[in-house]
C-alpha cells in the first residue's frame, strides 16, 4: 500500500518537524521516524486496509518530554484517510461494464416494446 506508506511519511515528518522531542536524542530514544518505520517493517502488516487500519489504531511512542515528562504519541484523527488503491485493469473494467451498460440501455429504448402472451 503504497499510499499508506505515503501518508504516515507525511503525517509523521510534519510531527517531527513541530515537536523536536520526537526526534532521535539516543539508542534508547531514536525518534519518532525510525520506530515508526521499525514496527511497519517488523511488528506490523500493511498490505491490506485491515493491517494498516492496525497499526494506525495500535501505534504508541514513548518519549521523554522537554522538563523530563514521560509522553506517548500516538496516530490522531486517520479515520478519513482513502488507504483504497485500485489496479488500473479494475478501473478499466468498472469503465468497461458502465460503458456496456449505457450502450445496452440505448439499444433497448429504440426498441418497440414487446407484449408477452400477445397475439
Amino acid at each position: 500500500m503504497d499510499r499508506f506508506r505515503q501518508l504516515v511519511d507525511e503525517y509523521v515528518t510534519d510531527a517531527v518537524e513541530a515537536d523536536e522531542d520526537l526526534g532521535p536524542v539516543d539508542e534508547d530514544q531514536p525518534g519518532l521516524v525510525a520506530a515508526v518505520e521499525q514496527a511497519l517493517t517488523d511488528e506490523y502488516s500493511h498490505e491490506h486496509e485491515d493491517g494498516a487500519a492496525e497499526f494506525l489504531g495500535e501505534f504508541r511512542y514513548d518519549y521523554t518530554g522537554p522538563l523530563g515528562e514521560s509522553l506517548t504519541w500516538r496516530f490522531h484523527d486517520v479515520w478519513e484517510w482513502d488507504l483504497d488503491e485500485w489496479h488500473w485493469s479494475y478501473l478499466w473494467a468498472c469503465h468497461a461494464i458502465r460503458w456496456g451498460v449505457a450502450r445496452y440501455d440505448a439499444v433497448k429504448a429504440t426498441q418497440a416494446p414487446v407484449l408477452v402472451g400477445a397475439k
